[in-house]
């Protein structure tokens, strides 16, 4: 099941044939708190908030804005990660964290909103290229848009432009790949087939690194957001787990893969191999960790 939201009427749908889905847009992007009167305000608006209208104001207004840019594209519906999740729902909750990459994959477009970048040329002071939700956002649609702080196309991945007025959508594959590591020919691509195939050839600790200086606010949630990038069929979410979770998601990649290139012992130089990863045994106390491993050992990365 997907519950999507309809661009104009702001009305919450749920769809449950996946052949029957509509083509829908899909929203990448980072929720935020501010500071209001000495205490933390959460932006994100959930589904109950966005239809009662009890909302933050500026996290609806996202939301609004979202749902403007999307109907410059020929879909009426769009999937954002807090409103279209019930969250107190925890087999839901699990499921749709199961079936992101799927249902980024699937979009039709996907737009990448940099809230605190007024062009392309500052992505890289952008926090969006620092989270760890954002890496599967990156690589799994087979559009991939990037629009500034004032809702302004200013970029694309793969050199997707819809000839948009007043957007300027060239391409920045190039930039990307700089900044995260990750190989322009994977990001060039655009059909999710291709991604796919492409993405499952790639050893797992070249992925690991890709991740390795990103965050997440819950610390479980490190191992989560990389489900879909290590084509985990299912993973079940245990809140509160901690570090656990990056081990129980070791186990995962172990259960259906021989490649286990995320032990790999870099030596020498650590800047030469940018991707690889070294294993410290807990008998060092001289090693920052990254996470802890499964057969008791530290990952850091290079």
């Amino acid at each position: 099941m997907i519950r999507l939201l309809h661009v104009v009427t702001l009305e919450l749908k749920e769809f449950y044939d996946p052949k029957l889905y509509p083509a829908y847009a899909i929203l990448s992007h980072r929720w935020k708190r501010r500071k209001e009167g000495g205490k933390l305000i959460d932006l994100e608006v959930s589904c109950e908030q966005l239809r009662d209208g009890s909302g933050c104001a500026e996290g609806l207004e996202k939301i609004r804005r979202a749902c403007e840019a999307i109907r410059e594209f020929p879909v009426e519906w769009i999937w954002i990660d807090s409103c279209c999740i019930d969250k107190n729902d925890a087999v839901e909750h699990t499921e749709a964290i199961n079936s992101m990459y799927q249902w980024y994959a699937e979009s039709y477009v996907c737009i990448a909103y940099l809230d605190d970048v007024d062009a392309f040329e500052d992505v890289r002071n952008s926090d969006w290229f620092r989270r760890g939700w954002t890496l599967q956002e990156l690589i799994a649609p087979e559009r991939l848009l990037f629009y500034n702080t004032y809702w302004q196309g200013c970029g694309s991945r793969n050199y997707y432009d819809p000839g948009l007025e007043q957007h300027t959508f060239q391409d920045k594959s190039f930039a990307i790949s700089e900044i995260t590591r990750i190989d322009v020919e994977l990001l060039r691509l655009q059909d999710r087939k291709k991604i796919k195939r492409k993405l499952d050839s790639i050893p797992a600790c070249q992925k690991m690194s890709w991740a390795s200086n990103r965050t997440t606010t819950k610390e479980e949630d490190i191992a989560y957001c990389l489900i879909g990038i290590f084509n985990i069929p299912h993973m079940y979410l245990k809140r509160g787990e901690g570090k656990r979770a990056f081990i129980r998601l070791q186990e995962e990649i172990i259960k259906q893969s021989n490649d286990l290139t995320f032990f790999m012992i870099a030596s020498g130089n650590c800047t030469s191999m940018p991707y690889a990863f070294r294993i410290q045994y807990w008998a060092s106390s001289s090693v920052t960790t990254y996470h802890q491993g499964i057969f008791g050992a530290k990952i850091i990365t290079c």
